[in-house]
C-alpha cells in the first residue's frame, strides 16, 4: 500500500566563474533542462548566487584527505517557467 508518493522534483546546478569577469552567463542548455516550477507549498524553488575562497587542504587522523573553503551566498526564491 502506498500512502504517500514523491511528486517533486529536485535539480541542483553548479557553475563558477572568475569574479574579476563582473559577470557570468548560464548555457541556454542548462536552463533549458530545468524542470518547470512547482507550485506546491512544498516546492523550493531557488537561485543561489556566491563566492568562496581558494581551497586549501589539511591533514587529520583517520580521513584520506581533507579541504577547507569559506562561502558566502544570496540566495532568493524564483520561478522556472
Amino acid at each position: 500500500m502506498v500512502i504517500g508518493a514523491l511528486t517533486e522534483i529536485t535539480v541542483t546546478f553548479y557553475c563558477t566563474a572568475q569574479t574579476s569577469a563582473g559577470q557570468f552567463t548560464i548555457p541556454p542548455s542548462v536552463l533549458l533542462a530545468l524542470p518547470v516550477s512547482s507550485t506546491s507549498s512544498t516546492a523550493i524553488n531557488f537561485l543561489s548566487v556566491g563566492s568562496t575562497t581558494n581551497l586549501a587542504t589539511f591533514t587529520a587522523p583517520g580521513i584520506n584527505a581533507g579541504y577547507i573553503f569559506a562561502a558566502s551566498v544570496n540566495e532568493t526564491t524564483v520561478t522556472y517557467q
